[in-house]
């Protein structure tokens, strides 16, 4: 008993009050059903159950809820991030907390298992059990659009050279196979398919081709359409070092959130936009792993970071704290903590069985140990730099982050400030701050390269 009152109380020691609405279907949920840990927004389990007209029974001994709903069984588990998905397992990106004898799921996986549409509008997390339905596909000005007939928000499931998918959850379409052959340079096809691989419910897939030195960025445009829009990616490496610049969170996953409803995901964004114009004016190549509002699943961050060979990997964040975040200041940097059986595990959700083989394995946990050394290194060098500008520094730390896990180069994970602070919630609001901490982190990575 003494250990989960500890355990509770480190928990709400990283809730904070200064929170976005929740609503489902345009009624507000109680705030006492949703709280922030850190930086993710967890939603109470029997009250989302309650919220679909769905089946559940919660087990004290195994502290597991089981949920029936639509034909589909699951499975949660406390401080498990592994999901029993009918007769398969599954993983979660944050595992359900147990707080206060509530259970508690996080709830951007709610969202995807459960294949309900979320959407972020007028500064409010909403949540919608009806769906909306894919109507037509329409040429715009060098690109397609693609219109529903209600709000939408999409996730970036993986993105190659040569393809993007996207995952609509909560949208469905008449066909299971929809094909375009469009009339625009730079795309080859767009494939829409109606699928529910790891869902309770269908949703839809949309696969983009593209021709070879082409990029996409997906954009949303008046909250339901999508539009595909592509250019041309004529970048010459040569010698020249190329960094990937992780903005966190973005779409769906709006990060913490300051007193005045100042969301993380767009902090960071605007931070990583001036250090990538930075970095490209010393002749770095800079890639984003998004370059607007949009959320893509952690571990693509990482393999997307791997397929660019990239020579550095920054992820960027804003902190959080408790209720008494005016008093939390200062910047941190985390790289990856080696753990051995955590690392094989990772690399178990990435690569097939068949590819896994003991030399892979070996090749992959070789790189691994130096470059956690040399991420250590990294993140040394951008400790005087922030300290000579004025920024408080408190400690670099190790930590096993998903998004710095999976990474193949000198990797970590910046939380610029506590955005829970309203004084440094303000700051923020200005350019002269953002090139603050862009500058910073600039210095820090040509340092890196000078030095080693």
């Amino acid at each position: 008993m003494k250990k989960f009152i500890i355990i509770l109380v480190v928990l709400l020691c990283f809730t904070f009050s200064f929170s976005t609405e929740l609503v489902i279907e345009f009624q507000k949920v109680p705030e006492t059903s949703y709280v922030f840990i850190k930086d993710k927004m967890f939603f109470h389990a029997v009250t989302l159950a309650e919220t679909i007209d769905a089946e559940y029974k919660w087990n004290n001994s195994e502290k597991s809820l089981s949920v029936w709903w639509n034909d589909h069984y699951i499975k949660f588990t406390k401080d498990d991030e592994s999901v029993l998905l009918d007769d398969e397992w599954i993983e979660m990106t944050e595992p359900p907390l147990l707080i206060d004898n509530r259970f508690f799921l996080p709830l951007l996986d709610c969202c995807k298992l459960f294949g309900l549409r979320v959407v972020v509008y007028e500064e409010m997390v909403q949540i919608f059990t009806s769906e909306t339905n894919f109507c037509y596909d329409y040429t715009i000005n060098g690109g397609i659009g693609l219109k529903f007939d209600k709000r939408i928000s999409y996730v970036i499931k993986k993105q190659t050279e040569e393809m993007i998918e996207l995952e609509l959850y909560g949208a469905r379409m008449d066909e299971n196979d929809y094909e375009i052959v469009p009339e625009v340079s730079g795309i080859k096809k767009v494939k829409i398919e109606a699928t529910s691989k790891e869902s309770l419910a269908d949703y839809i897939s949309i696969k983009v081709f593209l021709d070879s030195n082409i990029s996409l960025i997906p954009v949303l445009e008046n909250q339901n359409t999508v539009w595909l829009k592509p250019t041309s990616s004529n970048i010459v490496r040569d010698s020249k070092k190329v960094v990937v610049i992780d903005p966190g969170h973005g779409g769906i996953d709006i990060g913490c959130v300051g007193k005045n409803k100042t969301y993380e995901k767009d902090v960071v964004l605007n931070i990583a936009n001036e250090l990538k114009k930075i970095l490209e004016q010393n002749d770095y190549i800079v890639y984003m792993t998004r370059e607007n509002d949009t959320y893509i699943e952690l571990k693509e961050r990482a393999i997307y970071a791997n397929s660019l060979d990239a020579d550095l990997f920054i992820s960027i964040h804003m902190n959080s704290a408790s209720s008494n975040g005016q008093y939390a200041k200062g910047m941190e940097i985390y790289y990856y903590q080696w753990l051995e059986w955590n690392y094989k595990i990772r690399l178990s959700r990435i690569y097939s069985k068949d590819t896994l083989t003991e030399s892979f394995i070996k090749e992959k946990i070789d790189n691994k140990i130096l470059m956690v050394e040399e991420s250590k290194k990294l993140a040394g060098e951008v400790v005087p730099f922030a300290e000579e500008s004025g920024i408080l520094f408190r400690k670099v730390d190790q930590q096993r982050f998903e998004v710095i896990a999976n990474t193949e180069m000198p990797s970590i994970l910046v939380e610029c400030n506590f955005l829970s602070n309203p004084e440094i919630e303000e700051d923020f609001k200005s350019q002269k701050t953002i090139s603050l901490y862009a500058n910073v982190l600039f210095e820090g990575i040509d340092s890196y390269f000078l030095n080693n």
